[in-house]
């Protein structure tokens, strides 16, 4: 009897790798559902005093890729460091060309260009290049979600041979005269379905086909998420 009833009792259980996967799915569309909530939109008034647009791609050039495993002693993570910014002038190019035609900024919107990617010197350079305003995607700490941190990363959970892209962001509307943020928006940090069919503990073993396939995926979602918080901040074509 007493077997019976152990046998019984176990298998009402959840096995804790389900547990652990379901818990992340839970999270990942509780912040896709409130990423609308956390965004504020640019406003007709504000849109028409821009003369001069600069817009900036501010993510870096760190990978993070990180895995949760069944418990904390499973978990490893290591960064990398991207060998170029191509994928930052990529993302620039994409939000430029997209604001210019949404038509809600009247006046110039050009590429900004800087050394460096903290807010403080992009203020200064976009005011050395004449701009009055500046748009910057960068990398931001989800409130609702930790596992993956901020910027551009590569997550597993659960152990298994896949991953998937992410990337923690948010785009702010600053006025160069003063710094202050008139308009900011964020998106949703991870697909909702493992779009890498590998997985590896270093960069090294990853292949350069793989390295590849992972930029290739990575700027296919953070071109998703341009779109959607453009069009959050009122400045997509639809």
């Amino acid at each position: 009897m007493r077997r019976r009833n152990q046998i019984r009792t176990d298998g009402g259980r959840m096995p804790r790798r389900t547990i652990i996967l379901v818990a992340v799915a839970i999270a990942l569309a509780s912040r896709l559902s409130i990423a609308g909530i956390l965004s504020s939109g640019i406003s007709d008034s504000d849109a028409s005093t821009i003369k001069r647009l600069g817009v900036i791609s501010a993510l870096g050039d760190t990978l993070m890729v990180r895995s949760v495993g069944l418990t904390v002693f499973n978990n490893k993570s290591f960064k990398t460091t991207l060998p170029t910014r191509d994928l930052d002038a990529t993302f620039t190019r994409t939000m430029r060309d997209e604001i210019v035609r949404s038509g809600r900024v009247s006046g110039e919107v050009a590429s900004l260009a800087t050394a460096s990617l903290d807010t403080g010197s992009i203020i200064e350079a976009a005011r050395e290049q004449g701009f009055d305003a500046v748009i910057v995607m960068q990398p931001a700490e989800d409130t609702q979600f930790h596992m993956t941190g901020p910027g551009l990363t590569v997550f597993r959970t659960g152990g298994g041979h896949k991953s998937f892209t992410c990337n923690s962001m948010r785009i702010v509307v600053l006025r160069v005269a003063d710094g202050k943020k008139f308009a900011a928006a964020s998106e949703g940090q991870c697909p909702a379905y493992s779009n890498l069919p590998f997985w590896h503990n270093t960069w090294e073993e990853y292949t350069e086909e793989e390295r590849r396939t992972v930029f290739r995926a990575m700027e296919v979602f953070v071109n998703h998420q341009i779109d959607e918080t453009l069009k959050r901040l009122g400045l997509h074509s639809r």
